[in-house]
């Protein structure tokens, strides 16, 4: 599924009626550890589990779009200049 996002860090995400939503029980990491507690990646905030906020997503109204072509075509219904896709399998 293609989710269209705002730029910010977390990510808004865009509802059908084109209104802006900050989903707080979509759980982001920075960093990932091993067994022994010692670092293994560290980047850019990434969702933890892609089922969990699908389920969020959907729960709060917003829509997700098979593909990124058809996310492109909603984003440019709404007008604005600027947006991102988020894939989540």
């Amino acid at each position: 599924m293609w989710f269209v996002t705002n730029t910010t860090i977390p990510p808004k995400f865009y509802r059908p009626d084109t209104d802006l939503i900050l989903v707080t029980t979509i759980e982001w990491i920075t960093e990932q550890n091993d067994e022994s507690g010692n670092i293994v990646w560290r980047g850019s905030p990434t969702i933890k589990n892609n089922q969990q906020a699908i389920h969020a997503l959907y729960t709060v109204g917003v829509k997700g779009y098979r593909t990124k072509d058809d996310a492109k075509k909603f984003a440019k219904t709404m007008g604005i200049k600027t947006w991102k896709y988020l894939s989540l399998k």
